[in-house]
């Protein structure tokens, strides 16, 4: 009963993620038209349009995604000659392309979105719960270990980041929602007081050595954890609303 409610939060983010990919879908990576051209890239400049086929790069055949980013990052800096099926026909452009964060060179576009079957999406919805806790406990760990910064936010952050995902449509909205319930079902499992996860292990304590904590010390413990949370909360949604402070100026 105790772990019911963390476990729902994950549930409900496996069950996002599986409408998003079921409403949305995910990049197809075995085929090379283009599913979206982003404004003010090489590739809206050179001409190419939503629904194009790429069938080469420099003369080098591509058949899927993978071969396209392989063949784009061969001359890195240099325009690519790419032959384009649009319509039927057959045309030949000249793209270049710019270095992102990661290295690579881009055109600016993006593969087609592929829609999944209500199965096979809440298989990857759970798969990336799964994935997207073990990060988050990761970072746990080093900022535990001083390896990461410190950086919580609360409810005024969060609905800032609401505001800031609707800009750009409902399923990022879906996708922050679904990362919040990780986070949320995560943090109630705790091992601290007033938190679920203390109430866990108070259980454990006591199948251990066959009694169970006093009452009144089990009490006095969750009422100072309680106290010591609502003081975060003050001090985090502080330095939320001075950090919207500096960022709006």
């Amino acid at each position: 009963m105790i772990v019911a409610g963390p476990l729902m939060n994950f549930v409900l983010a496996a069950v996002l993620f599986a409408l998003i990919l079921m409403l949305q879908g995910v990049p197809d990576p075995t085929t090379t038209k283009v599913g979206e051209i982003i404004a003010g890239s090489p590739a809206q400049r050179a001409g190419l349009k939503v629904g194009d086929v790429i069938t080469a790069v420099n003369n080098s055949p591509v058949e899927n995604w993978d071969q396209l980013v392989a063949e784009t990052n061969k001359n890195p800096g240099q325009p690519l000659r790419i032959k384009v099926l649009r319509d039927a026909q057959e045309l030949n452009l000249t793209v270049a392309t710019v270095k992102d964060e990661s290295g690579q060179h881009k055109m600016g576009i993006r593969p087609t979105l592929k829609k999944m079957d209500p199965f096979s999406a809440l298989a990857k919805g759970t798969a990336f719960t799964v994935q997207i806790s073990g990060l988050i406990l990761s970072f746990l760990g080093q900022i535990f270990t001083q390896q990461a910064p410190m950086d919580l936010g609360g409810p005024v952050r969060v609905v800032s980041e609401i505001g800031k995902a609707a800009e750009f449509g409902i399923f990022q909205v879906m996708q922050l929602a679904a990362f919040l319930s990780i986070n949320l079902g995560l943090f109630n499992m705790l091992p601290i007081p007033a938190l679920d996860g203390s109430r866990v292990l108070f259980l454990l304590w006591e199948k251990i050595t066959g009694r169970p904590v006093e009452p009144s010390k089990e009490s006095f413990i969750h009422m100072v954890g309680f106290g010591l949370l609502l003081l975060l909360m003050v001090v985090i949604t502080y330095n939320d609303i001075v950090s919207l402070m500096f960022d709006n100026r």
